[in-house]
């Protein structure tokens, strides 16, 4: 199977890593009747949309972002499905072994590491059956994909070695989430993204790793870049606004807002927890942004903008 973005180098599958992929395609209930697909802009700040979004049918976020604590009432707690960028647990040891003062507040500790990377073509997991049972393109890995194989060997990932204990207390916040994981993106995806399923597999965690399929990414690429979306790789955002709208009836997004201020000239914070700006060049964000906005007007989506109204 070739890499999503280095389609040049591929990956051979054995057992091991077969048998780590879901049966059948997850999202058993689909399409959900309303989605909230909720964004990590500051514009959630003392919005107030954690009531609405926690009444949604199923919860997209993005990168393992905070949501106990004072932020849930912009924010909402509930999630279904969370994506996480594995290269980011990589990257943290340089930082930490540093000495990079650690944070106080695991979750949001963790979603600053790993805050970075949240579709119209069929289907986009990576199941078992997924080759056989989809006519375009898998939405995740499954187990059908015959003929894989590759040896797994041992790795050690630093974000989660010596703390396991609070990763695993981290991602409880989420529940019985899916953990959405673009591991056959990149080579060096990977191991971090099999390292997240060891653990949570080892742990009898409640929350289920799924990995987006690579032909469904390539292929969503390829449909935005005929809308004029042409950029080195697609946002996690709209990643998962692409997947939404595959899976839901009704689809609103929150906190999806590329701007330093609002339309009342208010400055908001880059995150709704940190104003860490985005690498330049990665993403188009005003392309991706006018893409939305088109959703939005022709009614395919719905984008939040302000406060929301409480009942």
């Amino acid at each position: 199977m070739s890499y999503e973005a280095e389609s040049k180098n591929s990956i051979l599958i054995r057992k091991k890593i077969f048998d780590m992929f879901p049966v059948s395609q997850p999202f058993v209930e689909r399409p959900y009747n309303q989605c909230a697909v909720v964004g990590n802009g500051g514009i959630l700040n003392k919005s107030l949309c954690g009531a609405e979004i926690d009444k949604a049918d199923f919860v997209f976020r993005c990168n393992l972002p905070p949501t106990t604590g004072n932020v849930s009432k912009d924010v909402g707690s509930k999630t279904n499905l969370v994506t996480i960028n594995p290269s980011i647990i990589t990257l943290s040891a340089a930082a930490e072994a540093g000495g990079a003062p650690a944070t106080t507040a695991a979750l949001a500790s963790l979603s600053r590491l790993l805050a970075e990377q949240c579709s119209p073509c069929g289907s986009s997991l990576t199941t078992r059956g997924a080759a056989s049972t989809l006519s375009i393109c898998p939405l995740v890995v499954n187990s059908h994909h015959s003929g894989w194989s590759f040896q797994l060997f041992p790795i050690t990932i630093w974000g989660l070695k010596g703390k396991k204990a609070v990763f695993l207390e981290d991602l409880e916040a989420y529940g019985d989430a899916f953990l959405l994981l673009p591991a056959f993106s990149f080579r060096a995806n990977t191991f971090a993204s099999f390292k997240v399923y060891s653990t949570l597999e080892e742990s009898k965690a409640r929350q289920k790793v799924i990995y987006f399929h690579p032909k469904y990414l390539r292929n969503l690429a390829l449909f935005w870049r005929t809308k004029g979306v042409i950029e080195y790789r697609l946002s996690s955002g709209l990643m998962i606004a692409s997947v939404a709208i595959e899976l839901c009836e009704n689809v609103k997004l929150y906190g999806f807002w590329p701007f330093s201020k609002t339309v009342q000239d208010t400055p908001v914070s880059h995150h709704y927890y940190d104003n860490s700006l985005p690498k330049r060049g990665f993403h188009e964000m005003p392309k991706e942004y006018s893409q939305i906005l088109q959703l939005h007007v022709k009614g395919i989506l719905k984008l939040q903008f302000s406060k929301c109204e409480i009942a």
